[in-house]
C-alpha cells in the first residue's frame, strides 16, 4: 500500500485533531517505557485495544487514531515516517 501522505506535516495539511483523528497521549513519569500505536482506531482495526491492554496504567501510551467516517487507511504513514 502507497501512502498518502510522505509524513505527519503532510497529513495535517488536510487533516486535523479531532475531526480526522484523535491523539492520545498518557504520560506516566515512573515509566521508561511508552507504547506506540500510529496506526490506531480505525486505520488498523484492534489496535489501540491492544495497545490500551498492554500499557494499563504501567506505562505510558501514545495512540494516533483515525476517526474519519470512512477512508481512514488514507491516514497510514509508514512508522519510519511518522514524524
Amino acid at each position: 500500500m502507497t501512502d498518502t501522505y510522505s509524513n505527519f506535516s503532510h497529513l495535517c495539511e488536510t487533516n486535523h485533531d479531532g475531526v480526522h483523528f484523535n491523539i492520545i497521549a498518557d504520560y506516566i513519569e515512573s515509566s521508561p517505557i511508552c507504547i506506540v500505536a500510529p496506526h490506531a482506531g480505525k486505520i488498523e482495526f484492534f489496535t489501540s485495544e491492544i495497545s490500551r491492554k498492554i500499557a494499563k496504567d504501567r506505562y505510558s501510551l501514545y495512540l494516533f487514531e483515525g476517526i474519519k467516517t470512512k477512508s481512514n487507511s488514507k491516514l497510514h504513514i509508514t512508522s519510519s515516517n511518522f514524524d
